[in-house]
């Protein structure tokens, strides 16, 4: 892997974690006070700062990130021969 792909990926794997631990929390909220008001809590206002948009973006990369990992365990499995 070249120079900067390594940090680029601990980068993007760093955000699908934190994304991971935003979305369960989100996800507990959203039991408590309902799916429209936790949706108002993840979606960056007027007054957002770039940490409010880099949580909705974590929370966005580990849904693909989690949906890759299990596409790829179907496929991998789809694709092994029967024992």
């Amino acid at each position: 892997m070249s120079l900067l792909a390594r940090p680029a990926l601990l980068v993007v794997w760093v955000l699908a974690l934190w994304g991971t631990l935003l979305g369960l929390s989100l996800g507990q909220s959203a039991l408590e006070v309902g799916p429209w008001e936790t949706l108002l809590r993840l979606v960056p206002g007027r007054e957002a700062t770039a940490w409010h948009y880099l949580n909705a973006a974590s929370v966005l990369v580990a849904l693909a990130a989690w949906a890759l990992v299990a596409t790829a365990i179907v496929v991998g499995r789809r694709d092994r021969p029967e024992a």
